[in-house]
């Protein structure tokens, strides 16, 4: 069985169809199990942040259509679209972003950087790579990017929760502002924020949905523990 056929086990739908300029799917046999183990917290090198750095305002998640190029993947969890900036990586939209809408039909062709984007996450989705490479353009405030890159430290397959990641940063007491951080993470699953979970284990909110978050961690702990790989992204 493949893990495109395994979706409908987990409640998740089939992946939305191919169009054009899309990145070939990625392929699999390892079929995605319906439930995920709760993972044990990961505690992690502390990260530093100063309260001098924080910015007045938060940016909000809405892109312009000058983002970039832009082209699209075929994955085991409906069509993801990826977005190039002019230094990285800037999103990874989930099919139901409203972010969406904000990109220009013009500037949908390929590139290197959306290339390497796309066949990272590919090797991802067959369990061949725990850790990516491809460089990301952050675009938030000094505290975003401090949560992100924090997000980025948790090691594949495993789970922490919001308080966790607070105290990562040094502002254990800013469990909500991290939250909300995390909720304006537009590179989904690179930046990933679906290995973050309730204090008790359970999921919470997912910019993918909660079926989709499962899924992730599912895939992940059943790859890590078949081949018992513990790799962290720098």
């Amino acid at each position: 069985m493949s893990l495109k056929d395994a979706l409908p086990l987990a409640g998740l739908p089939p992946a939305a169809p191919a169009v054009a300029n899309v990145i070939p799917k990625a392929q699999t046999e390892i079929a995605i199990p319906a439930a995920h183990p709760k993972g044990k917290l990961y505690r992690w090198t502390r990260l530093h942040y100063s309260e001098t750095d924080r910015s007045p305002t938060l940016r909000s998640r809405t892109m312009t259509s000058s983002s970039g190029l832009w082209t699209t993947l075929d994955s085991p969890v409906g069509l993801l679209t990826l977005v190039a900036g002019q230094t990285g990586l800037r999103a990874v939209l989930w099919p139901n972003s409203p972010q969406l809408a904000t990109l220009s039909p013009e500037h949908r062709k390929d590139s290197p950087l959306l290339q390497q984007a796309g066949t990272e996450l590919s090797g991802y989705f067959e369990g061949a790579i725990t850790t990516f490479a491809v460089p990301l353009e952050w675009q938030g405030t000094p505290f975003q990017i401090a949560v992100w890159k924090a997000l980025c430290a948790i090691p594949y397959g495993e789970t922490v929760s919001y308080a966790e990641v607070a105290r990562q940063i040094g502002k254990p007491s800013a469990i909500r502002a991290v939250a909300r951080a995390i909720g304006r993470n537009l590179v989904g699953i690179i930046i990933p924020c679906h290995r973050v979970v309730g204090s008790d284990g359970s999921l919470t909110g997912f910019a993918g949905g909660l079926d989709t978050k499962a899924a992730l961690l599912s895939l992940e702990a059943r790859f890590r523990y078949a081949t018992n790989t513990f790799t962290i992204r720098a």
